[in-house]
């Protein structure tokens, strides 16, 4: 889109130089001729530096779509990467979660419904009274 705007430019640049040129040929007196091609002349300075400082902004609006670009781009990564984050934490503390609730059912495993929970020393070396205190 931006380089048909450009052509588009460059184009209706070139029809009003040539309808400038058109009204140089079509006046009537050599006089005015010569007063229309010293305007031309004295203008054509400016207008150089005018189509070059509009080729300068389009050049820095191209640039500043890019960075607004890289900025987005950014913007989504570090978007994924705290998520990213965020889960990692969640998933670790549910496994140091389930990893305790699995130490808890080893050690409480083994007794007899309704009898209270053992541990695994007790199971090992009988009742509480049989080893000393």
């Amino acid at each position: 889109m931006e380089q048909l705007d450009q052509e588009n430019l460059g184009t209706a640049k070139a029809y009003q130089m040539r309808l400038g040129l058109q009204d140089i040929y079509r006046l009537e007196s050599v006089q005015e001729a010569r007063q229309a091609g010293e305007t031309v002349r004295a203008t054509r300075p400016a207008h150089e530096a005018y189509v070059g400082a509009d080729e300068a902004l389009r050049r820095m609006q191209e640039q500043q779509t890019e960075k607004s670009g890289l900025a987005q781009q950014r913007s989504a990564i570090l978007k994924t990467k705290v998520e990213g984050e965020s889960q990692g934490k969640s998933a670790r503390k549910q496994l140091e979660e389930d990893a305790a609730q699995a130490r808890i059912r080893v050690f409480t495993s083994g007794a007899p419904s309704g009898a209270a929970p053992t541990t695994s020393l007790e199971r090992i070396c009988g009742s509480s009274d049989t080893y000393p205190t």
